[in-house]
């Protein structure tokens, strides 16, 4: 059963033939988790038609994102990997403003365990 989450896009970085996306959730019972959309190629990059609006535009760091989504698909420490449905637009819903950023900051105690 699809379903959908509402991202800040805060990485958006090239990965062999497409990209690699991810952000924070905004909405929901998972406010401030980390999510990173997989696509359903073997490699699971982003392509280019992936993160593509209606509108012919294509999704950018701090653009704010509703994404639907397939499943779940954990591996190792990227426990964050969702896979898109690829039949269905991402909607831009705003821009955050890079002033905002602060409030969705992780402070951990330490990076290393």
């Amino acid at each position: 059963m699809p379903y959908q989450y509402r991202i800040i896009c805060l990485a958006n970085s090239r990965k062999l033939s497409g990209r690699c996306v991810a952000g924070k959730v905004t909405t929901g019972d998972y406010t401030g988790y980390w999510l990173r959309p997989i696509g359903t190629t073997a490699t699971h990059e982003i392509t280019e038609r992936d993160r593509e609006y209606q509108d012919g535009t294509t999704a950018q760091k701090l653009d704010v994102i509703d994404i639907t989504f397939t499943g779940t698909a954990p591996a190792g420490f990227q426990q964050e990997n969702h896979i898109i449905d690829d039949t269905i637009y991402w909607e831009k819903a705003g821009q955050m403003v890079v002033n905002d950023l602060a409030g969705i900051a992780d402070a951990p105690p330490t990076l290393w365990e």
